[in-house]
């Protein structure tokens, strides 16, 4: 069974280390740390997203400056 969303309700209650912990508690804990996972997997995915655009802005950058140094070199030869 999966988790599922928060819950409301208060029913048996766990003492651990000096914690009450009710079965609600824990169940929004495992939702909370589910949704974590989620996010950061989410995050990863951007990220990587974000690398593969930067590389591809470098790579556009070389080219350009490539360019320009060419045209100016042509202009230097045709004075």
């Amino acid at each position: 069974m999966g988790v599922q969303g928060p819950h409301v309700a208060n029913h048996k209650q766990t003492l651990r280390g000096g914690l009450i912990m009710t079965e609600t508690n824990i169940h929004n804990f495992q939702y909370f740390l589910k949704e974590l996972e989620k996010n950061l997997n989410d995050m990863e995915v951007s990220i990587e997203k974000e690398f593969i655009c930067l590389q591809n802005l470098n790579l556009l950058h070389n080219v350009m400056e490539k360019m320009c140094q060419n045209w100016l070199n042509q202009l230097e030869h045709q004075k």
